[in-house]
């Protein structure tokens, strides 16, 4: 099963920080672990390459990250998760 993603691309300008928290503060309400998630996955780059989460960013550095299609439950589970209370 294949799942759309959705890709964010930035710019970062600003004093240095970290990849990962770039990415928490950029994608909030997402978490810093989830970040670094994304990052481990391959999921995200800084300027074409792939970077640790503890990659030191520069202004003018062009970050892209690649966010998977969330669900709440697999549709499997949908169909067999029971009703207990209906208004």
């Amino acid at each position: 099963m294949t799942s759309a993603a959705e890709e964010k691309s930035f710019v970062f300008s600003g004093a240095t920080a970290r990849l990962d928290k770039f990415l928490a503060k950029e994608l909030a309400p997402l978490s810093r672990s989830y970040a670094q998630r994304l990052i481990k996955e391959g999921r995200s780059s800084v300027n074409g390459q792939p970077a640790p989460a503890r990659l030191l960013l520069a202004p003018g550095d062009r970050v892209r990250v690649s966010l998977p299609e969330f669900a709440a439950l697999p549709a499997a589970a949908v169909k067999s998760v029971p009703i207990l209370f209906e208004d």
